[in-house]
């Protein structure tokens, strides 16, 4: 806890809807699943487990109490994907570009810019100061980026070797949301199957798409429904598990968890 004192200090009197964590995550999508359904005592054989290649990056973002989950962003390396132009390009999801499908510093420009323009629209942070805490790698050079000027962002890089302990999307969020993006992909291709037989399947798009292991407007989507199932309860106990904010902020969010959860019950 000594090395987040500074962190602490930063925080400290921040209101948690005005606190956001940035993380990346990175996603092999086209590779097979490792397990398989059958019954009980039947064994299998030929199973062959394939590993794709093929790699996007997730930018997540949320704030402490779950209230603004910002717009998920997915990194590929096409520039255009020609999915983009026969699928169409999913909404409510950001899309960027960078050689190696990696965040890098102009990515990381990108998606500030972006960021800034989501919570302007928001119409409630004017004259505030929200504060961003991320960790502490290359490429996160906010500082050299310019500011919004209805509102600051108060940079709060984490201290290095920390952020698997202290960071809320290394404390559940992250993991939640791969759990939920291999249960979309999943669901996708069981509802292909379904139909295969009432679809000309052989050379069809949809077959090639299963083969590939999705488009990346598939896997857009997959991610954007993920992301959608990541609750705000789940959001609020990993930014108190990290106990990334201060105590009388921790606080706050104990009591907010408590709320969600007599609500639940009463339900």
């Amino acid at each position: 806890m000594a090395l987040m004192l500074d962190v602490h200090k930063e925080l400290k009197d921040a209101a948690p809807e005005c606190v956001f964590n940035l993380d990346e995550v990175g996603m092999i999508f086209n590779g097979a699943g490792k397990k398989a359904l059958a019954k009980v005592h039947e064994k299998l054989f030929g199973a062959k487990v394939c590993s794709g290649k093929a790699r996007v990056t997730a930018v997540l973002c949320a704030n402490a109490d779950g209230s603004i989950k910002i717009p998920l962003t997915i990194i590929g390396k096409a520039a255009k994907p020609h999915c983009f132009g026969t699928q169409g390009r999913p909404g409510g999801v950001w899309y960027l570009s960078q050689a190696n499908a990696w965040q890098d510093s102009e990515t990381a420009q990108e998606w500030f810019s972006k960021f800034c323009d989501y919570l302007r629209a928001q119409n409630k942070f004017n004259g505030k100061k929200i504060f961003l805490t991320y960790d502490n790698a290359k490429m996160h050079v906010f500082e050299q980026f310019q500011q919004p000027a209805d509102f600051t962002v108060v940079l709060v890089p984490l201290p290095k070797n920390t952020t698997s302990i202290h960071q809320p999307i290394d404390r559940g969020i992250g993991y939640l949301f791969k759990l939920m993006f291999t249960s979309s992909k999943a669901a996708s291709f069981v509802r292909l199957l379904l139909k295969a037989d009432r679809l000309p399947w052989k050379n069809s798009r949809e077959s090639r798409g299963y083969e590939e292991g999705g488009t990346m407007s598939d896997v857009m989507n997959w991610a954007r429904e993920a992301w959608d199932k990541v609750s705000r309860e789940a959001i609020i106990n990993a930014y108190i598990e990290s106990s990334m904010l201060p105590e009388t902020e921790h606080r706050i969010l104990m009591s907010l968890s408590e709320k969600h959860t007599k609500e639940q019950q009463a339900h």
